[in-house]
């Protein structure tokens, strides 16, 4: 967890073995808040982001191979004006 004066932010990651020879998983989510003068809450957003990624190395023996793939986005944001 950090907090900064004018924006709060969590994020949480895991990441599994999926076995021998399988690779690996990485999953997060994040969540920020952040205003535009901390005296007031007129402007601020809030935001949510996720990934999801993947990796291994395939033919280990011979000429190795590494594959990674990884997805992310937005969950929400959204922007408050007042």
């Amino acid at each position: 967890m950090k907090t900064v004066p004018d924006t709060k932010a969590v994020s949480l990651t895991k990441g599994y073995a999926l076995g021998s020879d399988k690779g690996f998983l990485n999953a997060s989510i994040d969540y920020a808040n952040a205003m535009k003068d901390i005296r007031t809450v007129e402007e601020s957003y809030d935001r949510g982001t996720f990934s999801v990624g993947y990796t291994n190395t395939f033919n280990r023996d011979r000429t190795p191979f590494q594959f990674n793939a990884k997805v992310s986005g937005y969950l929400f944001a959204r922007h408050y004006k007042g």
